[in-house]
């Protein structure tokens, strides 16, 4: 008995606020195990993930400073800061939503098994937001302080790719 009822005390993972609460939800009513309660916020700052191309990436310092722009301009942006850069390419999508299939601007195409594999070499970056949001997920823009580069450079790298992706070296 007191295991099940150590196992209907709610405790959150991380410091929150209750934000949505079930409108229907009285005292005394059951519910079913995994039914949604109630919505937890962290107000210590958000979390923001982007995707970018092969040749985008050398430009990118841990720790550079950005804006996100959250779609529709309804919303203020964000400061936010680099705090991881991925190395290596992603093989599957696993947030959709950011997908042209769901509205987003990342080209895919079908892979095995309903997961979607994007068209060019793509990588994930992490931001931390300097502002809290209350936003569980937004899409929008990112501007981020990068190294200058010349365009002869970055010709001569795409060419250089292409002749090492099509000679299989």
């Amino acid at each position: 008995i007191e295991a099940l009822l150590a196992d209907a005390d709610l405790v959150a993972p991380f410091d929150a606020t209750i934000t949505d609460l079930e409108p229907d939800l009285r005292i005394g009513d059951w519910v079913q195990k995994g039914d949604s309660l109630v919505t937890l916020t962290n107000d210590s700052g958000g979390k923001v993930i982007a995707y970018l191309g092969e040749s985008e990436l050398s430009a990118l310092r841990e720790g550079a400073e950005g804006t996100f722009y959250p779609e529709g301009g309804t919303r203020t942006p964000l400061a936010v800061a680099l705090v991881d850069i991925e190395t290596f390419a992603l093989e599957k999508m696993e947030e959709f939503y950011v997908t042209s299939r769901f509205g987003g601007g990342l080209d895919v195409r079908d892979g095995r098994e309903n997961t979607l594999i994007p068209q060019r070499a793509t990588y994930r970056i992490r931001l931390e937001a300097e502002s809290p949001t209350r936003d569980r997920v937004l899409r929008g823009q990112l501007v981020i302080e990068a190294e200058a580069r010349s365009l002869l450079a970055m010709f001569w790298r795409q060419l250089l790719g292409t002749f090492r992706r099509e000679a299989g070296v």
